[in-house]
């Protein structure tokens, strides 16, 4: 499976770094995304952005 991600921002890619825990703690949207490649055995994920 492909996703494209025609819109690539920080809320696809958004991460919070909780240190004192050491872990990641994955936006919203990101997390989806995640949820959504795992559940696929073979799947890619393209962003593309035209934000200099």
């Amino acid at each position: 499976m492909l996703i494209v991600d025609d819109e690539a921002d920080y809320a696809s890619i958004g991460f919070t770094v909780n240190a004192p825990m050491r872990s990641v703690e994955l936006s919203k949207i990101a997390g989806q995304i995640n949820e959504l490649r795992n559940k696929v055995a073979d799947s890619d994920y393209l962003q593309v952005t035209a934000t200099p």
